[in-house]
């Protein structure tokens, strides 16, 4: 995917961007013409596209004399990869860089693209005229989470936090490795370590894979949630290993690694995720990780005979 700045050769394929979305419909194409889009790149904003195999799939064009989100279009096939989220953070990162305090924008309700705006943190303000929901976003609510951050839609919003991660995960594991299967079966049910190890492989699959995506540039909000939940349920963790090393007044394999870099992680990347998420969805990750964490830890008690 190639991201750049729109230019008035681009207006025909943003045309054909534009009249082939399902919602927020262009009944009449007559209300937008090329001429309206060709004055607003020249003369009252900025546009932005997203190139794919030399196609444009997605615009975004903000109208810095309204100070609004004139367009924000990606085709049907091609949403939900991040697409509209970095052609949006870039736009928003211009206008407000460039002196807008407060932009606004329309959008019709129940809708996919309410949904978006929503979640990137937008805040609803009436119903326009239209019937149609008003959304506005202020400088200071755009700029506060995201303050020493670029605002260019290429930023990587969870830094490294969730392969470091994964990095605590494997060495948890490896501490738990030699001793942990013998310790569970002695107070929880029977297992082995070769059950141990078979479980705990696709666990290490699926932290790498939400590793991946939360980490790579522009990534969805989508995916910082899922990479919030993964730790903290791998915080939650932490009471488990320690509860049992109280409750049997020993050392219980794994509290090492989860004492020491269970906290420094979850802080890391939770700090992160809340520049992005907002204190609601956080908190709603943490309880998705605690439960987590609680079907996973009650696994313990399963006899396991098979392997």
């Amino acid at each position: 995917m190639i991201f750049r700045n729109a230019t008035e050769a681009d207006i025909g394929e943003m045309h054909r961007v534009r009249m082939s979305v399902r919602e927020n419909i262009l009944r009449n194409p007559a209300l937008v013409t090329p001429e309206d889009t060709r004055e607003m790149l020249a003369s009252r904003g900025r546009g932005w596209v997203c190139e794919v195999d030399g196609r444009i799939v997605g615009f975004a064009v903000g109208d810095m004399a309204a100070m609004n989100v004139w367009a924000l279009f990606v085709e049907p096939g091609c949403q939900g990869r991040g697409i509209g989220r970095r052609l949006h953070d870039a736009m928003m990162g211009w206008m407000f860089e460039s002196g807008a305090e407060r932009v606004w924008l329309s959008t019709d309700p129940g809708t996919r693209a309410e949904r978006f705006y929503r979640r990137a943190g937008w805040e609803a303000a009436g119903l326009q005229p239209g019937g149609e929901l008003r959304f506005e976003m202020t400088r200071d609510r755009w700029i506060g989470p995201r303050a020493g951050v670029s605002s260019g839609g290429g930023e990587r919003p969870l830094g490294l936090w969730p392969w470091l991660s994964v990095v605590a995960l494997l060495a948890h594991m490896l501490e738990e490795l030699p001793a942990f299967p013998a310790w569970a079966t002695e107070h929880f049910g029977t297992t082995s370590t070769r059950y141990f190890i078979v479980s705990h492989l696709p666990l290490v699959a699926m932290a790498a894979g939400i590793a991946w995506r939360s980490s790579r540039r522009g990534a969805t909000i989508r995916w910082i949630w899922t990479a919030a939940v993964v730790q903290s349920a791998l915080a939650a963790n932490i009471v488990f290993h320690l509860g049992a090393a109280i409750a049997f007044r020993e050392y219980a394999p794994g509290m090492v690694t989860a004492i020491l870099l269970y906290p420094v992680v979850s802080a890391g990347l939770l700090l992160r995720a809340h520049g992005h998420l907002g204190g609601v969805r956080l908190a709603l990750a943490g309880v998705a990780g605690v439960l987590l964490s609680v079907a996973v830890t009650a696994t313990v008690w399963i006899d396991v005979q098979f392997l």
